[in-house]
């Protein structure tokens, strides 16, 4: 039988609809992550996203987030980014925190990225106007239970842009997709940095255990 939907969302998850999007193999975009006003007094996170599935382990993919606390607007140059916090690189074999000051923490070993099917077994909830006043697609991803899951929304048309999506229950808020481009990543993007990788047998032996 179907859920009624929880957390205070009224869509219904529907009985068909479009197969949910598979991710583009290389792509980049800029990322607002939005955190609800009871969370963070409503925070913001800005991020600069690369994603290239042919870099990185076999099978792994590799992804690039450049994390900023906020952005200003230049009457010059346009939307800026501002204040650089720090980088997360995933590539299949590890997961680095690269920080400013020539320093750098080992998070994981053996943590790929993200795969291009990850949404593969969301199920269809509606169309309609309801993010950002774009006529889109929902679908709906149970994570861990009935209760946990992840709405994504993509444009309607066959290119499936992404335009948000929500987050896990233990992590209130969404992320929003703004300029997003299609196409491959050089893959200096995805090197670890000289100071990260001076020891050629072991890349990680520099990475300090805190940064």
């Amino acid at each position: 039988p179907r859920r009624r939907a929880p957390r205070g969302e009224a869509a219904r998850v529907a009985d068909d609809g479009p197969a949910p999007p598979v991710w583009p193999t290389a792509w980049n975009a800029s990322l607002v992550k939005l955190y609800p006003a009871s969370v963070s007094r409503g925070f913001q996170w800005y991020t600069t996203f690369y994603y290239d599935y042919s870099y990185g382990a076999p099978g792994a993919g590799a992804a690039l987030f450049e994390f900023y606390a906020t952005y200003f607007t230049d009457v010059r140059d346009g939307l800026r980014w501002a204040n650089y916090n720090c980088s997360i690189l995933f590539d299949g074999e590890f997961n680095v925190w690269m920080f400013t000051k020539q320093r750098c923490l080992l998070s994981h070993k053996g943590l790929p990225s993200i795969q291009p099917d990850w949404l593969r077994g969301a199920a269809y909830v509606r169309s309609g106007t309801m993010v950002k006043n774009r006529y889109q697609h929902q679908w709906r991803l149970d994570v861990s239970s009935p209760d946990d899951y992840i709405d994504y929304y993509a444009t309607a048309d066959d290119a499936r842009t992404p335009i948000r999506s929500t987050n896990q229950i233990n992590d209130p808020g969404a992320t929003d997709y703004i300029d997003v481009a299609v196409g491959p990543q050089r893959a200096e993007r995805f090197a670890l940095p000289p100071h990260c990788a001076a020891n050629h047998d072991d890349p990680l032996a520099a990475c300090p255990l805190f940064p």
